[in-house]
């Protein structure tokens, strides 16, 4: 068996969300290579964050889809917009 470390990740730049005078709010998407009850996963982090002239905070808790999901999510936003008028 291949040896897996305990945690691998690769993280995108960035991702402008909105801008404003005072502050940036960007998105911060992460690839996570994890061992998840002794078994290797790979997690996608998504995670929303501002950035002002004084310190970066997050919004709010990351969130961790699997490829599954990820592609699974991607359906439901597609099917979702019937709902939706612009």
């Amino acid at each position: 068996m291949a040896n897996f470390p305990e945690e691998q990740i690769y993280e995108y730049p960035p991702i402008l969300k909105r801008k404003t005078f005072t502050k940036d709010v960007k998105y911060r998407i992460r690839i996570v290579r994890r061992l998840i009850d002794g078994i290797p996963r790979i997690l996608f982090e998504i995670r929303e964050y501002i950035v002002t002239e004084r310190h970066a905070m997050f919004t709010e808790k990351g969130f961790y889809f699997t490829l599954d999901e990820l592609n699974n999510l991607e359906n439901v936003i597609k099917d979702s917009k019937k709902y939706f008028r612009n």
